[in-house]
């Protein structure tokens, strides 16, 4: 053997062991194999009863609310205020709301001097929130203004866009309360 020849490569060098790379490939390859069957048997583990969890869903059907309080013209104060520049407006209708039963106390000019672009205004307090549903439903669609007054008085307050009242089976239908509609299962 001479300085040249390479390390392992002389006559009396022992042969090169071939298994040890085997060996190696042979663990990795079982490795492997035993995280994929313990991440499949976790996998199965969890999804084994999902069939049988499955419930069929419930119908959830919404809560009925109580129909609106329908107030009788006869109790209903109500004030009669003209929110535009045309004269005698609020007598007009005041006289006709008298003829449906209303108690009209005041007839007059806004008092808060605001002109009225749309239909109406209709002003009342908490306590006389079902008593402007009412009156609201004799004009059509108003502007409702809340306000803070103690008593179930109303005011009504005619508007540009005023022309005249609902009929009397119009101002009935708009007080009906409209059925909602309900999702099928639901009594």
């Amino acid at each position: 053997m001479s300085m040249l020849t390479p390390l392992g490569k002389g006559l009396g060098a022992p042969p090169a062991r071939r298994g040890r790379g085997r060996n190696r490939r042979l663990k990795v390859l079982v490795v492997i194999a035993l995280l994929l069957a313990v991440g499949a048997g976790g996998w199965w583990w969890l999804n084994r009863d999902s069939t049988s969890d499955t419930a069929t869903p419930l119908h959830t059907c919404p809560s009925v609310a109580p129909a609106p309080t329908v107030v009788p013209a006869a109790t209903v104060k109500l004030n009669v205020f003209n929110g535009t520049a045309r004269k005698g407006l609020a007598s007009l209708v005041a006289d006709a709301l008298k003829k449906r039963g209303f108690v009209v106390a005041k007839v007059a000019n806004d008092p808060l001097k605001r002109r009225v672009t749309g239909l109406a205004e209709v002003r009342s307090g908490p306590t006389g929130k079902d008593a402007a549903r009412t009156v609201a439903a004799q004009v059509g669609t108003v502007v409702a203004l809340p306000d803070q007054r103690k008593d179930a008085s109303v005011d009504l307050v005619l508007g540009a866009k005023f022309t005249a009242l609902r009929t009397p089976v119009q101002a009935a239908a708009a007080l009906e309360p409209t059925p909602a509609p309900q999702p099928s299962g639901c009594a």
